[in-house]
């Protein structure tokens, strides 16, 4: 009996046991249940939503700029090729290169008699041009039989938001760095005058500046308020650390650990949120300071302003200009075209119900400050720059061009600026080509 005894002690604990790690079981399966769905009500795309945030956190700390961009010391800002994904445009992935250009990695151009090297500034236009266009504007310089069996190289230093002097800053730049380039072409106008006027100038920011620097330059330490500013980076930190550690940690994929940490960073984000509006409310009294809002700026009305944007556009062109002439390179400046200029293109159906809007801001701003370029365009050609005033490209095009209601082009727009600045290219060369 005593034997039969031990035997059933024994299988009861083992029931015991069995049953308590049943139950165990059962609880951390409704906990995490629980927690899947509670993820899954607080976020659209449930744990991957939260995984893309933390993984964003453990990079850049919480900072409040994009982390596909950085501050650059000369050119304001470039993309960042730590952290910024390749760019899809037409199936065509570019990827960020060294110098934080959307361009594939190359070395540094240098000139060839077997090669042709072409650098595009200017911004998303341009950019988007020499992606899209690329092989239209290959093809019509290949019509050219000095280039025909040359090698052609297109060097991409334009950025989506850059405007006037950064195009000016990336040619100087390169050229420091010892790049050689046959030909510069800068297709440029909406930016410096809609970016300048109904962002920077909005915003007390100088319009020389980059494009909406003061919101580049919020994680930047004003002396002023160096105390909270302090708290602020500390809080980030934390935020950073909590990321990192869930990252690397064997419950990466726990419905509840994730819960966990989405409930302490909220608390840790709505103390940035306190921050933030403490600071908010000393720059709402003291001004931003000149670290984001730069100098006074040189006018007293809209007029001035314009006037401004308009001097700056040539003054910067003017300056590469005299930079490609001291290198033996020659200097292309397009105008862009525009749907807000009057007459410079019949737009389609489309294009007059999505890519305009009448009461845009930008595009009274183009209305009003492009004739004042293409007056200063034509100065620009006295003095000696090869420039193009292609506002009117589109003007017999009776097909849609527009890609939005701003400035961009689509497919078939791009590729015919391409076409008409490889002819100017062509043009540009002359009979000296075949000594190229």
């Amino acid at each position: 009996m005593r034997e039969l005894s031990d035997t059933t002690r024994r299988q009861s604990r083992k029931k015991r046991l069995a049953f308590g790690a049943m139950a165990t079981l059962i609880v951390l399966s409704v906990v995490e249940l629980t927690s899947w769905i509670a993820i899954n009500v607080i976020t659209a795309d449930g744990l991957k939503a939260i995984h893309t945030v933390q993984d964003g956190l453990a990079i850049g700390g919480g900072g409040s700029g994009s982390l596909n961009e950085t501050v650059h010391p000369y050119l304001g800002w470039v993309m960042n090729p730590e952290t910024c994904p390749p760019t899809v445009v037409g199936g065509r992935s570019i990827p960020v290169n060294q110098f934080g250009f959307n361009d594939e990695e190359q070395p540094l151009p240098k000139r060839s008699a077997d090669r042709l090297i072409v650098g595009f500034v200017g911004g998303s236009v341009a950019w988007q041009m020499s992606v899209q266009g690329e092989s239209a504007f290959r093809a019509a310089l290949r019509q050219n039989p000095s280039w025909r069996d040359r090698e052609l190289r297109v060097v991409r230093l334009a950025m989506p938001g850059f405007k006037q002097p950064q195009q000016l800053m990336a040619v100087n730049y390169l050229l420091a760095l010892g790049a050689e380039f046959d030909v510069i072409v800068n297709i440029d106008g909406y930016n410096e005058i809609a970016l300048s006027a109904c962002e920077n100038e909005k915003s007390g920011v100088f319009a020389a500046y980059p494009r909406m620097w003061h919101a580049r330059m919020l994680d930047v330490v004003d002396p002023r308020v160096s105390a909270n500013s302090f708290r602020l980076l500390r809080i980030r930190a934390a935020r950073q650390e909590l990321a990192r550690g869930i990252r690397e940690s064997w419950f990466r994929w726990s419905p509840t650990f994730n819960l966990v940490w989405k409930i302490r960073d909220s608390c840790a984000e709505r103390q940035l949120l306190d921050l933030a509006a403490s600071l908010a409310e000393h720059k709402a009294g003291q001004g931003r300071g000149f670290a984001a809002d730069g100098p006074r700026q040189f006018y007293t009305d809209e007029n001035g302003l314009f006037d401004h944007l308009r001097d700056l556009w040539s003054n910067s062109s003017l300056q590469i200009h005299y930079l490609c002439r001291g290198n033996g390179t020659k200097y292309l400046h397009v105008l862009q075209p525009n749907q807000y200029l009057p007459g410079s293109k019949r737009l389609s159906a489309l294009e007059r119900e999505k890519m305009f809007s009448e009461n845009q801001d930008y595009g009274k701003a183009i209305e009003r400050g492009y004739p004042l370029l293409l007056e200063d365009g034509i100065r620009l050609r006295a003095q000696g720059v090869d420039f193009h005033n292609m506002t009117m490209l589109f003007a017999a095009v009776d097909e849609p061009v527009y890609a939005d209601e701003y400035c961009h082009f689509n497919a078939r727009g791009n590729e015919i600026l391409a076409r008409a600045v490889a002819e100017a290219i062509i043009d540009a060369f002359g009979s000296t080509a075949d000594h190229k």
